[in-house]
């Protein structure tokens, strides 16, 4: 996409300065990178499964469940700050204008109500992946006023909805039931499977289920949302404050020796704090993940809750327990980081693994001298088609569920599972990078980012140049 040029003035230029036109909206290369890991991991945790045969967690389980699915919002957030300029960064010419913004915000709600029905359709297969589209969807569709937020202010508000999200969903859960009872709120009120067109019949359920009940609820997750904005904002300035110093406009063509560098390290300071700062959060999560199981006190008050064996709850609550509401109002609740659970001990865990492998990509994609055999490309080449290859695996698991990876026949290694879980994870990497690498040979877009593009630009227009 061709850059954005700064409007000529008029004035009479400098025999000596030459002013030349400052390129903003270059592509952040990390964030493709950071998404295309959190495809990866997503895919893995689809595949896989979250125990081996004799009751262990796996290790795709331990790796991704529950830091894929946000690493997914969050690295929304940087791509919707990156292509939708923010206010009033020094130095850039390509600010968000009045004129401007009304199209800007009727293509991203069109984008958000196709995301929406995509999820819908998904759906229909039936299959067993919690879809996250149609909370995608309404993400986005509630993120133009959060654009609008500058860089500290959105950070500090995503922080702020990150960590005290979960006391809200704890508080409104414990209020509905005091109100309505347990069973009409966490059990007739949620889908318990991903949305479908049919669920549109039922818009309080859904409503409720996208809002509190479901396994995004948006009540908690749009801190992510507006935490990935934030950091977006952040490698914005750094992005065009390096364009700004590569080419000052007032400097003399010869100069400028050195400026590169100086620029870089702009961007390296900034995903360097991304990497240490999310590395920090995510190791407060990370402690309370594995030490909080290993106490025989919290295994009991959960298994009370919930009625799960102790015998498996340890390692349920490493990969995933989707019985842990029962354990509200307790405030145990709130500090466990059990993938999926919903608490604040679990946010911390999961948005800074997000903030860290963010910065980790930046880094090596963005900050660092470039190569052409970079060490992100895979993951770049995955996260230029993240919408195609997400869809796209969910059709393949729907088609092999039955035939393949969930079969009762003797050639299985136990019954009702075929392939051992790393088999299954591994072939089905294999299987995007072939087909990310093969888009990214022929230059071209995949299928559902396209279709979504043209789509947008066939009702509001084509988006502006320079923008990513």
């Amino acid at each position: 996409m061709p850059p954005v040029s700064s409007a000529a003035s008029g004035a009479p230029r400098s025999p000596v300065a030459v002013v030349r036109p400052v390129r903003v909206g270059r592509r952040v290369r990390g964030a493709d990178a950071a998404r295309g890991a959190a495809v990866l991991g997503m895919v893995a945790v689809h595949v896989g499964h979250p125990s081996a045969p004799d009751g262990t967690p796996t290790w795709e389980y331990l790796a991704f469940a529950g830091l894929a699915s946000t690493a997914f919002v969050v690295v929304a957030g940087v791509s919707l700050a990156l292509s939708w300029p923010g206010p009033g960064l020094p130095g850039r010419p390509g600010t968000t204008t009045t004129a401007a913004r009304p199209r800007r915000t009727a293509r991203l709600l069109l984008r958000a109500a196709l995301l929406f029905v995509l999820g819908l359709l998904l759906g229909l297969l039936e299959s067993p992946v919690a879809v996250i589209l149609c909370h995608y969807g309404v993400l986005f569709a509630l993120a133009p006023p959060l654009l609008r937020l500058g860089t500290r202010a959105a950070l500090s508000a995503g922080v702020a909805w990150t960590l005290l999200g979960p006391v809200a969903v704890l508080a409104v859960t414990a209020a509905g039931w005091a109100a309505v009872g347990r069973t009409a709120l966490s059990v007739d009120g949620r889908l318990w499977t991903s949305p479908m067109p049919t669920d549109l019949l039922r818009p309080g359920v859904l409503g409720l289920d996208l809002l509190l009940t479901g396994y995004y609820p948006l009540l908690s997750w749009g801190g992510f949302l507006l935490l990935g904005i934030g950091l977006g904002r952040a490698l914005e300035a750094a992005r065009d404050g390096m364009k700004s110093a590569a080419n000052p406009p007032s400097a003399p063509t010869a100069a400028g020796t050195g400026t590169g560098s100086a620029a870089e390290s702009r961007m390296r300071r900034t995903s360097l704090r991304m990497l240490v700062g999310g590395a920090a959060a995510g190791a407060v999560g990370s402690a309370l993940w594995l030490l909080l199981p290993r106490s025989a006190a919290v295994l009991e008050r959960v298994a009370a809750a919930t009625g799960q064996p102790l015998q498996s709850l340890r390692s349920s609550l490493l990969t995933g327990e989707h019985t842990l509401v029962w354990l509200i109002p307790d405030p145990l609740w709130l500090a466990l980081a059990v993938p999926h659970g919903g608490g604040v001990g679990e946010a911390l865990r999961a948005a800074g693994a997000a903030t860290a492998v963010l910065g980790l990509c930046v880094l090596l994609a963005d900050a660092l001298p470039r190569s052409r055999w970079r060490l992100t490309v895979l993951l770049e080449a995955v996260g230029r088609i993240p919408l195609t290859l997400y869809a796209g695996h969910l059709v393949v698991l729907a088609v092999l569920d039955d035939t393949v990876l969930h079969s009762s026949s003797g050639a299985c290694e136990r019954s009702g599972w075929c392939w051992d879980g790393t088999t299954a994870v591994l072939v089905a990497w294999a299987g995007c990078l072939v087909v990310a690498l093969g888009f990214r040979h022929f230059r071209s877009r995949g299928p559902l980012e396209a279709g979504l593009q043209a789509a947008v630009g066939a009702v509001v227009g084509k988006q502006e140049a320079g923008l990513r």
